[in-house]
């Protein structure tokens, strides 16, 4: 069978017209009886039409009915729609070989565009197809009739309980990305009314590929889920995976059904099974039961063929989580355990998260933990148990909670500053039980609890934690909580993080009248293999004053790099940085100190300040401004100041600014609208020293400007160099003992001894690192080794900004630092560079700094490191002269060795019982004493024992010894 194409017939009339989807079988051509109809514009006409089996089989041979399986009355519906250029694989495949009855068609000759319409017992099946460049291009929608009935899997719910609950699935195949509006074009150009409202092809963006659709239908909502199957080719999820494709698709439900709510649905393909995956709750008087992403899997072929029409066998069933909530009197209990999927070093890991939380009147516990296995084998756990209790206390510390925790291969990594308040362990102690929620909110609570949980505490193949907090109150006043985290093994990493409220006047009972709310959170973080200190706190969007409408904002922030490419950078701040300050990347963004405050529907309200210390500058400042608009009237007030701090040279530069105006929109009918606006302002920009400055004063339509003060030049005055040298080089007072430079034994330090008042180190001659460095950069370090090499490490120069202008400012290019090493044992020593970061202020080429410039630091040298040079290889031995080996008699005056006096006595002669004899030596108590008094006076403490001679004394002497006897 090939694709449809046209034949040519004469009207009535002489004039040519075409007749579409006339099917080609062989030397066959198959004209179906059809309606001709004209387009509204009369210039195109439709052709609509049906097709029997039994009519099909009149066109063609026996021959061909054989190889075509009509002798039954039959089409195969796969060999059909091959004709419109399509390659089909499974599961269309396997699902389109059937044999069908009837079809139904119609043919638009404008837009060379047809439709295919056919019914079987479980599927519907359309085709839209349009031929472009002579390039096929067609949509395929397969759908089953058939739907499962899901009210049934609801737990402890009997279905008559619940809602109409059913799933319904089908399969589109395009060959291209069809728009919107091509499909509107040629659903409107082929299909009748009637048609329209029974096709699944439907006017919306329809992407290339085989992609599968599930409708879940929830009581009266319709809810379509779509996943990607294979690409444009038909190709299978394996083609649809390598191309990236998304595994999954969800979509938020948000609504109760009687006793269950429904958060979300979600759907996924995998190994030939429909996934769907099902987050909700079970609310029943004081019980609710919380099922998470509950799965059900569907044989995608069985369903789509009708095999499918209730629960059974064929369905599989998986459950995330469970988490259950319960209430009686006094008492509350809930928990809940949920697996996750997490990735470890690039795979993926089943992991388990728990938490359970028990409340009294009094006293209320939560626990939180983690399981998982790690991919080498090794388990990976957490624990952490928090008590909600008051214990007592000081006004100013009255403790109400207190919590403990440890990890086993965890690590830690806090959240951003303004999350702090959602991080598990602080939230176990401040809100343990959140009785606020419920339904569907409660279960995206619990969820989210476990995912971050598991986000920042994540399983670390050799990192463990410990975790201490606290709960306590200020006057009850202020509420604050505290966790302490320690993490060790891989890398060091001390953590405090917590959130403090304070509400005035204090909330009595549930009445919350509160003026004034503060709600903090902070955190400060000090990991010395990233070389950093931070601390940063922030208010939460809970700060309020005065109003819940006038939302307080503002964060405090401060960094210092002590190691790595930053190290000696610094930053201070309250509010942020000056507005033309160019922020370097690695500084903390730091939200403005200020208030906004929506006083009514027209009156909006709003203010901010700041101030921040860094290398470069002091500078602070802040604004305030009031805007009422009401229709096409508006009035405002504006009003601020940015003031900018440096120091050696001293300089300042202050801006103030104030604006009050008015605005009003006249609308002159035909000849449009017309916008009257009125302003009054002023700016005010001083700098110094010597005190200088103008204002420039605008009135709507005139403005002028004042100078006043010194020199119009806005430029410091430099300083001296004795003046830098005691500002920015600290040089060491003649009778101290401190050192200009700084030495620290980085590696191989043995530990130190003291010899005639003087601290020696010991160090591993092969390992020992040293670090020496000063507090000001270098050009030039030198090394030299007694008698031996020397090495010399050059630097970048660099400037005295501070000590004037460009054109003036002196340029160092001979600071050098010299380093002499001598050893005994003839060792030598190799140096490398050492850098560190240094203030453009003070060694950049600018006079005054700027602050629209994006870094603030430069690295120069400033030191060395020194290692013992490479000594020979394992193994390796200096030749020695054969000479050392020869026979040297002993001299008496050798001062190596102590004469006594000989041994005076009479030499037994040997016989059968001098083994017996040097037995009974060894075993003499006063030998065995005598033999321990000189252990003890070497301070020996093993005591020296003689049991393995004595009892193998005859494979001791290699001849026959001989005894004296002492006289």
């Amino acid at each position: 069978m090939s694709l449809p194409k046209e034949k040519k017939s004469t009207s009535s009339d002489g004039l040519e017209t075409s007749i579409a989807l006339c099917l080609s079988v062989g030397d066959t051509i198959v004209v179906p009886k059809i309606k001709i109809t004209d387009t509204e514009d009369n210039k195109f006409k439709l052709y609509n039409g049906s097709l029997t089996a039994d009519e099909f089989k009149d066109y063609v041979s026996d021959s061909t009915a054989k190889e075509l399986s009509l002798e039954g009355g039959g089409i195969n519906l796969k060999d059909l729609v091959t004709n419109f250029g399509l390659e089909l694989q499974d599961p269309l495949s396997t699902l389109l070989d059937i044999t069908i009855e009837d079809c139904e068609f119609s043919w638009h000759t404008g837009l060379s565009a047809g439709w295919l319409n056919v019914g079987t017992e479980h599927l519907d099946v359309q085709l839209l197809s349009t031929t472009k460049n002579n390039n096929r291009e067609t949509v395929l929608s397969v759908t089953c009739k058939s739907s499962v009935d899901l009210a049934g899997i609801m737990p402890l719910v009997e279905a008559d309980e619940l809602p109409p609950m059913a799933l319904g699935a089908s399969i589109v195949y395009a060959t291209k990305d069809f728009e919107k509006q091509e499909l509107v074009t040629l659903i409107e150009g082929c299909l009748t009314d009637e048609q329209k409202k029974a096709s699944a092809i439907k006017e919306r963006k329809i992407s290339a590929g085989v992609s599968a659709s599930v409708n879940v239908t929830l009581d009266k909502q319709v809810i379509p889920l779509t996943i990607p199957l294979g690409d444009a080719k038909g190709g299978s999820q394996e083609a649809a995976t390598k191309a990236q494709l998304p595994k999954t698709t969800s979509a938020k439900v948000g609504r109760n059904f009687g006793p269950i709510a429904i958060s979300g649905l979600g759907l996924s393909y995998k190994d030939g099974d429909i996934v769907l995956a099902l987050d909700g709750a079970l609310n029943l008087a004081n019980f609710q039961m919380y099922l998470m992403d509950m799965q059900l899997s569907l044989d995608f072929a069985q369903l789509m063929s009708g095999g499918i029409s209730s629960l059974g066998s064929s369905i599989g069933f998986d459950l995330s989580g469970l988490f259950i909530d319960m209430k009686a009197g006094g008492f509350e209990l809930a928990g809940g355990l949920l697996r996750n999927e997490n990735e470890v070093n690039g795979v993926i890991c089943d992991e388990y998260l728990g938490q359970v939380s028990i409340k009294a009147k009094t006293i209320s516990l939560t626990a939180l933990g983690a399981y998982s296995k790690l991919p080498s084998g090794k388990t990976s756990l957490f624990a952490y148990l928090a008590i909600n209790y008051p214990i007592g206390g000081i006004p100013a510390f009255f403790v109400k909670g207190l919590a403990l925790g440890f990890g086993y291969n965890r690590g830690i990594k806090l959240p951003h500053i303004n999350e702090i308040h959602h991080f598990p362990l602080v939230k176990a102690l401040k809100d343990p039980t959140n009785n606020s929620t419920k339904g569907v909110e409660a279960l995206e609570n619990l969820k989210q609890q476990a995912k971050n949980l598991s986000a920042y505490l994540p399983a670390t193949e050799g990192q463990y934690l410990i975790a201490a907090g606290v709960k306590f109150s200020t006057f009850e006043l202020i509420t604050s909580v505290a966790v302490l985290m320690v993490e060790f093994g891989e890398h060091l990493g001390v953590y405090l993080a917590g959130n403090s409220v304070m509400t005035l006047p204090p909330a009595l009972g549930s009445a919350n009248c509160a003026v004034v709310n503060i709600d903090m959170n902070y955190k400060v973080a000090f990991v010395p293999s990233e070389g950093v200190l931070t601390v940063d706190a922030v208010l939460t969007d809970n700060s309020y004053v005065l109003s819940k409408d006038c939302k307080l904002t503002g964060g405090f922030s401060f960094h210092s790099w002590f190691d790595g490419p930053h190290e000696g950078d610094f930053v201070v701040s309250m509010g942020g940085y000056h507005p033309r300050f160019n922020k370097p990347d690695h500084y903390p963004d730091v939200p403005r100190l200020g208030f906004r405050w929506q006083v009514c529907h027209n009156l909006l309200m709003k203010g901010g300040m700041y101030a921040a210390l860094t290398p470069v500058a002091i500078m602070t400042g802040g604004n305030i401004e009031a805007v009422y608009a009401s229709g096409s009237l508006q009035a405002y007030f504006k009003a601020g100041m940015d003031f900018l701090l440096s120091w050696k040279p001293f300089y300042y530069d202050a801006r103030f600014y104030v604006l009050v105006g008015a605005s009003v929109e006249i609308d002159f009918g035909w000849f449009g609208s017309w916008t009257v606006t009125a302003e009054l302002g002023a700016d005010l920009h001083v700098w110094g020293p010597d005190f200088t400055g103008k204002a420039v004063i605008n009135w709507w339509v005139f403005g002028f400007t004042v100078r006043f003060g010194g020199s119009s030049a806005n430029v410091p005055k430099a300083i001296e160099w004795s003046e830098f040298k005691e500002s920015y080089i600290a040089l060491p007072e003649a009778d101290s003992d401190n050192s200009f430079a700084e030495i620290s034994i980085t590696k191989g330090d043995l530990g130190s001894v003291e010899s005639e008042d003087k601290l020696w180190h010991i160090v591993d001659p092969d390992e020992v690192e040293l670090n020496i460095g000063g507090s000001i950069p270098v050009n030039t370090v030198t090394l030299s080794n007694e008698g031996s090499s020397t090495y010399t490490l050059r630097g970048e120069d660099f400037h005295l900004a501070p000590m004037g202008p460009q054109d003036s400012m002196p340029s160092v290019s001979g600071w050098t630092m010299s380093i002499a090493c001598h050893s005994d044992a003839g060792s030598d020593f190799v140096a490398t560079k050492v850098e560190k970061a240094f203030p453009k202020a003070v060694y950049g080429d600018q006079f005054v700094a700027k602050i629209d410039q994006k870094e603030t630091m430069l690295r120069l040298l400033s030191g060395s490191k020194i290692v013992s040079a490479p000594g020979k290889p394992p193994g390796f031995t200096e030749a020695i002269d054969a000479d050392e080996f020869k026979f040297e008699d002993l001299t008496e005056n050798d001062p190596y060795w102590q004469w006594g006096g000989g041994v005076e006595g009479e030499l037994k002669e040997t016989d059968a019982t001098i083994y017996k004899d040097i037995k009974n030596s060894l075993n003499d108590e006063i030998v065995i004493a005598r033999r321990q008094d000189i252990a003890n006076f070497f301070d020996v403490a093993t005591p020296i024992g003689t049991e393995k001679i004595r009892d193998e004394l005859e494979a001791t002497f290699i001849g026959s010894p001989q005894i004296l006897i002492a006289a």
